[in-house]
């Protein structure tokens, strides 16, 4: 599986030429910069773990992984689609100017102040289970080069 799906960030609405293109913005041309960077980066790492996972299920002929694998990419599906929605309707009530009604909205997660995620209660067992799964794959590909480089 070659998904390369990855796009530059300025495709996907990161700017790093106009920091005062929004009115929710006051970074820096630097800061722009490095949450592009940053954005990049998260991406390509997400697209290279899935073709990981893809790979495992494809040589290990196991199926009940890669409906675990979609269990979890569905829900992520619904999740950002349900984001997408949420900024729709917090842009078009700031675009209106409906400043005296008290709104709220449900977050997914929360974050810290380090600005990584916060993983609670059992995600944090799922996470657990994902960065184990992802040791387990990168043991086998050490393995598998280590067997070609020997067999060379």
């Amino acid at each position: 599986m070659s998904s390369n799906t990855s796009r530059p960030a300025s495709q996907l609405g990161i700017t790093t030429e106009n920091p005062t293109s929004s009115p929710l913005s006051e970074n820096k041309p630097d800061d722009d910069m490095e949450k592009a960077k940053q954005w990049t980066y998260y991406i390509e790492t997400l697209n290279r773990t899935i073709d990981c996972i893809y790979e495992i299920c494809l040589k290990e002929h196991t199926v009940s992984g890669c409906k675990e694998a979609l269990l979890y990419l569905s829900s992520s599906v619904r999740d950002f689609e349900s984001l997408i929605k949420a900024i729709e309707l917090e842009v078009a009530w700031e675009e209106e100017g409906n400043k005296r009604h008290a709104v709220a909205w449900e977050i997914r997660k929360g974050i810290t102040p380090t600005g990584k995620p916060k993983v609670e209660g059992p995600k944090k067992k799922d996470a657990d289970s994902l960065i184990t799964m992802l040791r387990l794959l990168l043991t086998y590909t050490l393995s598998r080069m280590c067997d070609k480089n020997n067999e060379s």
